[in-house]
């Protein structure tokens, strides 16, 4: 069977019959998909990579651009379970074959990331939330250096032109992670004492009161997000014994 087309696969993508989209998508992106990462790539490496980005980028970029869109509104609806299902596997896919040819990117620096950032909210916005921590963690991880082993946050550099970009993305993923903390409700101590440090460790970079407002408007993405000032109506009541990590939280951003 011959391989889909690009403009097949668009179409499909914005269509409501969405059933294999996936094994179209992975079939028409192996090679890319195939690629193998290398720390040193050779010239022939390079030359290969460059040929895929020029063959692949304008289909990822036009998914990249649907499925944010796409996906809330299946969410939504109870009869679409598994195109909702498909559609992530395809922007997983979409994702790590753009992180294959970000050396041809002549984006803004970060650009990988920030459409993982960005997935990330989608999958909030689908109520995934431990899904979207999940991706927002590994994003953290990604770029923090494996120096910083009692840190959780990369090491902003100061003077450096693409710290700008670095501390807005880092800002944003830090508030995916507290509005996922937030509505999930959950109370392990290791989880909240993770969100807790990342509260810590990112208000220096700002103030407090600019933490606030950026996770003030961040909250405006996402109908769905409980906004920080009605957190004590939905947890537990302070002081309760064992429940000091809600507590501190509640303290942190109220």
């Amino acid at each position: 069977m011959a391989s889909p087309s690009e403009s097949s696969l668009i179409t499909k993508l914005h269509s409501s019959d969405t059933g294999g989209i996936h094994a179209l998508v992975s079939d028409y992106l192996r090679p890319l998909a195939d690629l193998k990462p290398s720390k040193k790539p050779t010239a022939h490496d390079q030359t290969l990579i460059r040929s895929l980005a020029k063959r692949f980028l304008s289909f990822l970029n036009a998914s990249l651009s649907i499925l944010p869109k796409r996906l809330p509104e299946l969410s939504k609806s109870t009869d679409a379970v598994v195109s909702l299902h498909e559609l992530l596997l395809v922007y997983r896919l979409c994702l790590r074959c753009l992180d294959a040819v970000s050396s041809q990117l002549a984006s803004r620096p970060f650009s990988v990331e920030f459409q993982r950032l960005r997935f990330a909210h989608c999958l909030e916005s689908c109520a995934l939330l431990h899904e979207a921590e999940a991706e927002a963690f590994a994003v953290l991880e990604k770029l923090r250096s494996p120096k910083r082993k009692d840190k959780l946050l990369p090491q902003i550099d100061k003077g450096d032109r693409d710290s700008e970009d670095l501390c807005r993305l880092v800002v944003e993923i830090v508030a995916c992670l507290v509005r996922c903390a937030a509505a999930g409700l959950a109370k392990e101590d290791d989880h909240f004492r993770k969100v807790l440090q990342l509260v810590d460790e990112v208000t220096p970079w700002l103030g407090e009161s600019e933490v606030r407002r950026i996770f003030s408007d961040a909250r405006t993405c996402a109908p769905c997000i409980i906004f920080f000032d009605e957190v004590d109506a939905l947890t537990t009541k302070r002081g309760i014994e064992g429940d000091w990590v809600i507590e501190r939280l509640l303290n942190l951003v109220k």
